[in-house]
C-alpha cells in the first residue's frame, strides 16, 4: 500500500502490488508493423516522386494559361511604343527640319561679313509702329471727321454725322499703306547705296543732274540674294500727297476757328505743323523699324523653335511609350519566372518530404535525394534514355520567346537610332549658333 499528497493537501492511499519484468516473447514483437524492405522505400518514394512532377507541369499549364492576359497587355505597349518610335522616324524624314535648317543656313550665310554692324539689327522695335498707328488713326479719324461734318453742316441724328468719320480712317489706312511701300523702298535704296563697294566723286553739279535728269548714270547690276530694285517715286509722292491732303484739312479746321477767334489766324501754320506731327512720326516709325533682314532671322528662328518644340514632343512621347512597354514587361517576365519557380518549389517540397521521412524513419532507399536537376534520376529509370518524367519548362516556352523578342532593349536602341538621326539634321544649325553665340560673347 503507498500514500500519495494530492494538490489541494489530501492524502490518499492506493494499493500496488510489484511484479517482477518478464521477458520479451515472439507473440509480442509480432505485434510491431514489419520493417519495410529497400524495394518498398523505392516504391513509395517514386510514386511520390511521379506525383511531384505531375504536380509542378499541372501548375506551369495553369500558370501558361494565366499569362495570356498579361502577354496581351505586354504586347500592346510594344507595338505603341514602336508606333511612337516610328513617329520620330517619320518626323525626321519630314521635310520640316531640313526646311528650318535650310533657312538659318542661308541667313548665316548672308550676314557672314557683315561686320561690326550687322544688318540684322533692328533700329526701333517693330511693335512701335502698331501703338502710333492705332493713335493716329484715332486722331486723324475724329478731326477729319469733325471737319466734314462742320462742311456738311449736320447733326448727331443724321447718319451722315457718323459717316464722315470714314474719310479720316481711310486716309490713316491709306497713309500706313504708303508709309509701308516707301519704308521697303528706302530700306531697299539705303542698303544698295551704303553697301556700295567704291564711291565716285559728288560735286553739286553732279548731284544736281543726278537729281533732275540723269539718275542712273551708270549701269547698275543685282545679284539673285540681294533686295530687289528700289522704286522710290510713287511711295514718295503718294506720302506727301497724303500729308498734304491731311495739312489741308488743318487749315480748313484753322479756318473755320478763326471766324470766331482772329486770334487763332496768327498760329495757323504751327496748328497745322502739330496736326501732322503724329502721320509724319507713324510714317518715320515705319521707315525705321523696316528691316527685311531682321524679319528673315526672326523667321528663321521662329521656324527653328517650333521644329524644335515638335521634335521634343515626339521623343518624349517615344520615350514614355518605352517606359510604359519597360513596367509591362518586367511584370510579364516576373509572371514567367515566377511560374517556373512555383513549379521547381513543388518539386523540391516533395524532395524535401521524402528525406524528412528518411530522417524520422531512420532507414532510406536507394534514390538520390535531392535531385541532380528537374528530371527523373537517369539511374533509376528503367525504360528509354530521355524519357522519363521530368519538369517540362517546354509549356512556358513561348511565353519565354515572347520575353526575349519584347526586349526593352530592342525598342531602346530603335529610339537610340532614330534621335541620332534627328540629332544629326539639327547638328549644323546648333554648331553655327553656338558659334555665333561666340562671336556675339
Amino acid at each position: 500500500m503507498s500514500e500519495t499528497v494530492t494538490q489541494d493537501g489530501w492524502r490518499t492511499r492506493t494499493n500496488t502490488t510489484w511484479a517482477a519484468p518478464l521477458p520479451c516473447t515472439s507473440q509480442a514483437l509480432s505485434a510491431l508493423p514489419p520493417e519495410p524492405t529497400v524495394e518498398q522505400v523505392d516504391d513509395a518514394e517514386a510514386a511520390e516522386l511521379l506525383r511531384a512532377f505531375t504536380r509542378a507541369n499541372s501548375s506551369l499549364a495553369r500558370a501558361h494559361e494565366g499569362l495570356r492576359a498579361t502577354s496581351q497587355a505586354m504586347s500592346a505597349t510594344y507595338q505603341d511604343a514602336a508606333h511612337a518610335i516610328d513617329g520620330v522616324t517619320r518626323y525626321s524624314a519630314d521635310s520640316a527640319i531640313r526646311r528650318a535648317v535650310a533657312l538659318d543656313e542661308k541667313v548665316a550665310r548672308r550676314h557672314a561679313a557683315d561686320g561690326p554692324e550687322s544688318r540684322q539689327r533692328r533700329r526701333v522695335p517693330s511693335w512701335l509702329v502698331w501703338p502710333a498707328l492705332i493713335a493716329s488713326a484715332i486722331f486723324d479719324g475724329a478731326f477729319v471727321g469733325l471737319v466734314v461734318q462742320q462742311i456738311l453742316n449736320v447733326g448727331s441724328d443724321d447718319a451722315v454725322y457718323y459717316l464722315a468719320y470714314l474719310p479720316g480712317i481711310g486716309m490713316a489706312l491709306a497713309l500706313f499703306v504708303t508709309g509701308t511701300m516707301l519704308a521697303e523702298n528706302l530700306f531697299r535704296h539705303r542698303e544698295r547705296v551704303i553697301r556700295r563697294p567704291f564711291r565716285g566723286r559728288l560735286t553739286p553739279w553732279t548731284a544736281t543732274k543726278r537729281l533732275f535728269w540723269e539718275w542712273r548714270p551708270e549701269r547698275e547690276e543685282r545679284a539673285d540674294e540681294d533686295l530687289p530694285w528700289p522704286r522710290l517715286a510713287v511711295p514718295f509722292l503718294l506720302t506727301i500727297g497724303l500729308l498734304g491732303l491731311l495739312g489741308l484739312f488743318g487749315y480748313i479746321r484753322a479756318a473755320l476757328a478763326t471766324r470766331d477767334f482772329p486770334e487763332l489766324g496768327r498760329i495757323m501754320p504751327i496748328f497745322v505743323l502739330l496736326l501732322l506731327i503724329l502721320s509724319v512720326a507713324t510714317v518715320a516709325l515705319k521707315v525705321l523699324a523696316h528691316n527685311p533682314y531682321a524679319d528673315s532671322r526672326r523667321e528663321a528662328e521662329r521656324l527653328m523653335r517650333r521644329v524644335h518644340r515638335e521634335a521634343a514632343t515626339v521623343r518624349k512621347r517615344a520615350n514614355d511609350a518605352v517606359a510604359a512597354h519597360t513596367v509591362e514587361w518586367h511584370t510579364y517576365r516576373a509572371a514567367v519566372v515566377q511560374a517556373e519557380n512555383e513549379a521547381r518549389r513543388i518539386l523540391d517540397e516533395s524532395c524535401a518530404g521524402m528525406l524528412d521521412e528518411r530522417g524520422q524513419r531512420g532507414y532510406r532507399g536507394t534514390l538520390r535525394l535531392p535531385l541532380d536537376g528537374p528530371e527523373w534520376p537517369p539511374d533509376h529509370w528503367s525504360g528509354r534514355a530521355g524519357r522519363g518524367p521530368k519538369l517540362d519548362l517546354t509549356i512556358l516556352g513561348p511565353a519565354r520567346d515572347l520575353v526575349r523578342r519584347r526586349h526593352p532593349k530592342l525598342l531602346e536602341r530603335r529610339l537610340a537610332k532614330a534621335i541620332a538621326a534627328q540629332n544629326a539634321q539639327f547638328g549644323r544649325a546648333e554648331q553655327r549658333a553656338g558659334v555665333r553665340a561666340g562671336q556675339r560673347s
